[in-house]
């Protein structure tokens, strides 16, 4: 979470992810939502609170982190492409319509 003046200006959210049977699965995280005030947007905050928090999970023995997007979010899209051009984009049926981001930590 990033706070500036008192007022939560952006968040970052992950879960472990659980297998069958309920046993997680430590090494990789899914990442579920970061959001940014609109007036904070063009600041680059995105970029470091979702850097920091893969710094953190890397550092923490996460291996891979991955999450969806809806392929109408055009600018969640681009930050992904843009930010993480190494993240394996693909887009499976399971999760159809969105389109998924793989990144290796």
């Amino acid at each position: 979470m990033a706070v500036t003046d008192g007022r939560v200006v952006g968040v970052v959210a992950h879960e472990r992810l659980a297998r069958s049977g309920g046993r997680a699965w430590d090494n990789h995280r899914y990442l579920m939502v970061t959001a940014v005030r609109g007036d904070q947007q063009r600041t680059g905050l995105a970029r470091l609170l979702v850097e920091s928090v893969l710094a953190d999970l890397a550092s923490a023995g996460c291996e891979s982190v991955e999450w969806l997007v809806h392929p109408s979010n055009r600018a969640s899209i681009e930050f992904s492409r843009n930010v993480f051009p190494e993240a394996d984009e693909t887009q499976p049926p399971e999760d159809d319509p969105y389109v998924s981001f793989a990144l290796a930590l």
